[in-house]
């Protein structure tokens, strides 16, 4: 009978012990290689009885620390054999594309220690966790861990394209160096064979979460600073389009502000670099109630599922894209060779368009449209027109939103770099007007210096 998971019900693996991984991160519980990891800071050169009196003490994870341990004993003696510390080292090819990285030894993964799981999805994890060396929070990216409910997906049955996707993520963020954009901290595998990247840890919220106190003038929050805060971000794609990288996924969602007024663009994951091939298919599945896609699942690499027709949208290549309403046209009609920075400059526009009306193109209806509406929306004809906002030169900001998303990609702005020129001086614009004094303001003051030369008259203090 196969074993499964105490507390989910989902098979196990020989060595894992009455939880499965996933289950174990959920919990915060250890894992095998952040115990031995502990171990050894703590007891080194211990005699084996206080390491069986670990295994004891941690069923769950003795398998998986007593073979941490043999491995760590094996690798011990090859360094203490080998003439040079290089012959420690070996490559590990990756399945699928023949991309080859450093293989950590035992101590991989006993830099960080699990905090907390912040979001899950099919293809893996996002953690907080706590890097030991530096003693300080990072985000992590982990490929390799199922939906939650499932059982860990083995690296080898992960479809090939995935991994290849995954470090083509972590390459293209370690190219771009921007302050709106979060730096690679560390790429490698972890102590279970799972392949990750950090980058900082940023406390702040969603600018989809900002619209609302936008409009609303609340928690210190009104329609000059959040249209400063989108400009940071378009900053930040100006500068991947001057890199030859296009994000291809810009949302709300996809832009971090922080406590502190520090504005990110994230989730790179379906990015691409110029000169380099293009990993992904973002044509979307043509879906109904009967049209499968695929999924990988642990025990074989797909599984077909029905979609519903309320689902999110799906691309091709598996990427879940959400409601696509800041999608541009190409995109929704399958022209893939037609994107270029153009496109992102479209799915700017429409995030600009959802902070001047309150809602997301193609969101306006009662009740809200599926994603799949929203899709046949774009590919239909434009969203409804803005309604001019109640602001100083609001007009000028409908035109800059009005050219961003034309529907036909020359018409838009080249790329983001010409969008932040127009959006700095529509600013400097409302800066400029809100300094400029009040005609009856000039007035009075005209009156007051003229009062000054009658005699027997005092200007008032």
């Amino acid at each position: 009978m196969v074993p499964q998971c105490s507390r989910c019900g989902n098979p196990l693996d020989r060595n894992e012990g009455p939880y499965c991984l996933a289950c174990r991160l959920r919990s915060a519980l250890p894992t095998a290689g952040e115990l031995y990891a502990d171990f050894v800071a703590r007891f080194a050169g211990s005699p084996s009885s206080r390491f069986e009196a670990l295994c004891r003490k941690y069923p769950h994870c003795a398998d998986g620390l007593r073979s941490i341990h043999e491995m760590a004993l094996s690798v011990q003696q090859r360094h203490e054999s080998a003439p040079h510390p290089a012959d420690v080292s070996k490559k590990t090819e990756i399945p699928g594309g023949h991309l080859e990285i450093l293989s950590k030894t035992w101590r991989s993964g006993a830099r960080y220690q699990v905090e907390n799981v912040t979001q899950r999805g099919g293809l893996g994890v996002a953690c907080v966790v706590r890097d030991r060396e530096l003693d300080r929070l990072v985000a992590m990216r982990v490929i390799g861990i199922g939906s939650e409910g499932l059982p860990p997906i083995p690296m080898e049955e992960l479809p090939p394209g995935w991994v290849e996707r995954f470090l083509e993520e972590a390459r293209i963020l370690a190219q771009l160096e921007h302050p709106g954009i979060l730096p690679i901290h560390d790429l490698g595998l972890d102590s279970e064979g799972r392949l990750y990247f950090t980058t900082p840890l940023v406390q702040g919220r969603r600018l989809s979460e900002k619209v609302c106190p936008a409009r609303e003038q609340s928690g210190g929050w009104n329609h000059n600073r959040v249209i400063r805060a989108f400009l940071q971000a378009c900053e930040a794609v100006a500068y991947a389009h001057q890199q030859g990288v296009l994000h291809r996924n810009l949302k709300p969602d996809n832009i971090l502000v922080g406590d502190l007024g520090q504005v990110y663009v994230i989730d790179w994951g379906v990015a691409c670099a110029h000169g380099r091939p293009d990993l992904h298919d973002l044509r979307p599945r043509t879906a109904s109630a009967s049209m499968p896609y695929d999924i990988p699942t642990p025990g074989t690499a797909f599984t077909t599922v029905a979609v519903p027709n309320d689902a999110p949208i799906v691309t091709r290549d598996g990427t879940v894209l959400g409601i696509p309403a800041y999608m541009p046209p190409e995109q929704a009609h399958g022209q893939m060779t037609s994107l270029s920075a153009r496109s992102d400059v479209y799915s700017l526009g429409a995030i600009l368009y959802e902070l001047i009306q309150g809602h997301g193109p193609y969101l306006d209806a009662t009740p809200s449209p599926s994603a799949r509406q929203v899709l046949d929306g774009i590919r239909a004809g434009p969203p409804s027109d803005l309604q001019l906002p109640a602001w100083k030169r609001g007009a000028g900001l409908v035109a800059i939103c009005n050219k961003a998303m034309q529907r036909e990609p020359m018409a838009r702005y080249a790329h983001a770099g010409e969008l932040v020129e127009e959006l700095r001086g529509w600013i400097d614009d409302q800066t400029a007007a809100d300094c400029r004094p009040h005609a009856f303001t000039r007035l009075k003051g005209w009156i007051l210096r003229l009062r000054s030369f009658l005699p027997g008259r005092s200007v008032p203090g």
